[in-house]
């Protein structure tokens, strides 16, 4: 009787080991996919230093010289292109893109003190489509 519960013990341990590690193989296999393919980013709650997708279209506003390029995404909100990254999408303007990119918050705060909504800006830009 003895051995038997000893056989038992040791199926339940390897049974175990083996769940632990198919879970664990799982997850490892769902991160990668998730890096891959980044959801697109809600505009008010993105934070400064995330990886996101933007799909929108590029647009120059401004007036020369302080003219910039944005994409602006089917909600309207704009997303500014840091000047390093602006080569990269300068020949896509009125077109619709996606990219990847860093994002960093800019606070805007007017000569009266009046706080607006932080700038977007898109870092590091890779065009995906």
């Amino acid at each position: 009787m003895r051995r038997f519960w000893q056989r038992v013990t040791v199926l339940i341990i390897v049974s175990l080991c083996t769940a632990v590690s198919a879970a664990a193989l799982g997850d490892a296999e769902t991160s990668q996919t998730e890096e891959r393919s980044l959801p697109p980013m809600n505009w008010k709650n993105v934070q400064t230093g995330m990886e996101i997708r933007v799909t929108g279209k590029v647009r120059l506003v401004g007036n020369v010289p302080f003219s910039e390029l944005v994409i602006t995404d089917n909600e309207g909100n704009d997303w500014y292109i840091n000047q390093d990254s602006r080569p990269a999408l300068s020949g896509h303007e009125q077109e619709i893109v996606t990219v990847r990119a860093v994002v960093h918050r800019e606070k805007i705060v007017l000569a009266n003190g009046k706080r607006l909504n932080d700038r977007r800006v898109l870092d590091d830009v890779e065009i995906v489509q």
